[in-house]
């Protein structure tokens, strides 16, 4: 009896860990099917800016934040926002977003924000 008990709980052992690997399967394919549609709202986003469309350029890529929160390309949708408040002058807001987009990635946005500040002074 103790011998089939115990090859029960290995069975079920087995078992668990299968399906904590398919989990963790589906867990990144979850992501990385996040990760293309943020990219693809961010990039919707970015055309907005290119035809200086700001205000739909910041409609956008605030919802890309809202919706898609730690994404790994989460930092270029706060650049292009900061980009389209620059663009309505609005430089309080523009250097908001730029520090947000700072706490994600500090190396990639610290030249952006260089740029802002001179051309604020």
């Amino acid at each position: 009896m103790l011998k089939k008990s115990f090859k029960y709980i290995i069975l079920l052992t087995i078992l668990v860990l299968l399906g904590s690997i398919g989990m963790l399967s589906y867990a990144d394919a979850l992501s990385n099917k996040n990760e293309e549609k943020a990219q693809e709202e961010i990039y919707a986003g970015s055309q907005y800016l290119r035809h200086k469309e700001y205000e739909e350029a910041i409609k956008k890529l605030k919802k890309v934040i809202e919706t898609y929160p730690g994404t790994s390309v989460l930092v270029n949708a706060w650049l292009y926002l900061a980009k389209a408040y620059e663009g309505q002058k609005q430089y309080k807001f523009a250097i908001e977003a730029y520090r947000k987009g700072l706490e994600i990635k500090s190396d990639q946005l610290a030249v952006y924000l260089a740029l802002l500040d001179f051309k604020m002074g």
